[in-house]
């Protein structure tokens, strides 16, 4: 299987990096570098897009049409909307919204819908998940992801996205990717590591809890890679 494994920062890439071990290719496009991974039976395909909605868009894009990839999957940290999940915690997403998308002025349709589309949560793969979980030595929470191109830490923000589409956590990069893959076909998965708590420290204990990198993640990781079909 071709996979693609999309971060957003550096910090999150050299983790996932060294997981997979020494890369056999990489190459620059589109303004960034893709490393070529053999992992089993996968070719594993791995970038940093940068930070924001329209990076995660145009490199999910790319990878699709230049490599042939049969499933993303995105890494990296979340915000926590809620004080049941706390910084470390690592959980899958279910669903994204893409909580700035508005068309509500001219269309009878709620913030965060998208056209025709049937409601305003885009479905991640589901039953790659479950199937995983029972290969995991603890299984993983379901989460609901609220995605634009903000960096939340104010309460109120916080609070907004809860009432309004059941949020958990929060990020800047998965609706555009599973938006744009849904289009194309492709199915989506997402392990995220929660970096901070549902509360206004969110930016400070964000940027200390970073330094610590991704090392709760990455066993899980590694079993994804090895159990995926």
């Amino acid at each position: 299987m071709k996979i693609a494994i999309i971060t957003a920062m550096e910090k999150e890439l050299a983790s996932v990096y060294n997981k997979l071990g020494h890369a056999i290719g990489n190459e620059s496009v589109g303004g960034m570098t893709v490393y070529r991974f053999s992992n089993g039976n996968n070719d594993v395909f791995l970038l940093n897009c940068g930070i924001g909605e329209i990076y995660a868009a145009a490199a999910t894009q790319l990878v699709i049409d230049r490599y042939e990839i049969e499933l993303i999957v995105n890494v990296g940290y979340v915000g926590s909307l809620t004080p049941s999940l706390k910084a470390g915690d690592v959980v899958f997403v279910e669903r994204v919204v893409h909580h700035q998308f508005d068309l509500s002025g001219i269309d009878d349709v709620k913030r965060g819908q998208y056209g025709k589309h049937c409601d305003f949560y885009f479905y991640l793969d589901r039953q790659k998940v479950l199937a995983l979980q029972q290969k995991l030595p603890k299984k993983l929470p379901f989460v609901t992801l609220a995605s634009g191109d903000a960096f939340i830490s104010d309460k109120k923000e916080k609070e907004k996205l809860v009432k309004d589409f059941a949020a958990e956590i929060c990020d800047m990069e998965l609706a555009g990717i599973a938006i744009v893959a849904k289009k194309n076909g492709v199915p989506v998965m997402s392990l995220k590591l929660v970096s901070d708590n549902a509360d206004e420290s969110a930016a400070q204990s964000y940027n200390e809890f970073i330094k610590n990198g991704m090392q709760n993640i990455e066993g899980t990781l590694g079993i994804l890679l090895e159990n995926v079909r």
